[in-house]
């Protein structure tokens, strides 16, 4: 059994996971900078670190990216949006579009694989919106719960039904629960408060805000919060 990896850290947690240069997919532009840290041949993740300018024909996957270091420029027809450290959003298969990096950009990413070619959404890029409002999304069972029923808050800003795939923006009240198995591959970057996660191994990590890491599918995992908790998150199925 995997255990859940970490992927960018403000201390030395992310210096134990192993990376590995490689490729996501044939074509990948940025196969150059990219270290992958998981790879279950469909489902990858890890960092990219990016310098130049890469016009870019057609994106070979779909790819979720959340900016840690820097600032990229997006530029597609007659569009150009610029996203700075702390911004997420997702890259379309398919995209037509230009990045630039001045300087050095770092990034953390969830990447897709796919045969389909067709791109149910028009955009070529989903930009998250951290200031955007929540809503109640159901608490977690009592018979998972350690701790009192959390209130929980949730905004899908990306779903893809077609490649099973969601993600938005999350918070809750402080709890815990038991180990239960993880059904989806999750990862999560958290943008306040702070969280302990553990696995049935006995490996345990804190994270606090702007730190990222990943639960993959059939995890053993145990979260455990005592203050409020926010979180981007993208779940591949």
């Amino acid at each position: 059994m995997s255990s859940f990896i970490t992927l960018n850290s403000q201390d030395d947690k992310a210096s134990t996971t192993n990376f590995v240069a490689g490729s996501v997919s044939e074509n990948d532009p940025f196969s150059k900078g990219r270290q992958i840290a998981y790879d279950d041949g469909r489902t990858r993740a890890g960092t990219v670190n990016f310098t130049g300018s890469e016009a870019i024909d057609s994106y070979p996957h779909w790819e979720m990216a959340i900016l840690i270091e820097g600032s990229l420029t997006f530029s597609f027809d007659t569009t150009r949006t610029v996203v700075s450290a702390g911004g997420t959003l997702v890259i379309n298969k398919g995209a037509h579009v230009t990045v630039q990096a001045d300087q050095s950009a770092k990034w953390v990413f969830l990447s897709v694989t796919t045969s389909l070619d067709s791109n149910p959404e028009p955009a070529v890029l989903t930009l998250f919106d951290r200031d955007a409002g929540l809503f109640s999304s159901p608490s977690l069972g009592d018979d998972i719960l350690v701790s009192a029923a959390p209130t929980c808050r949730n905004h899908r800003m990306h779903v893809r039904d077609d490649i099973k795939v969601r993600a938005g923006l999350w918070d809750s009240t402080p709890y815990e629960r038991v180990f239960i198995e993880q059904q989806e591959h999750e990862l999560m970057h958290i943008t306040q408060g702070e969280v302990t996660f553990s696995d049935s191994d006995g490996h345990e990590a804190h994270y606090s805000v702007g730190e990222t890491f990943l639960v993959p599918k059939g995890v053993h995992g145990k979260w455990a919060s005592t203050v409020h908790v926010a979180k981007i998150y993208a779940v591949v199925t």
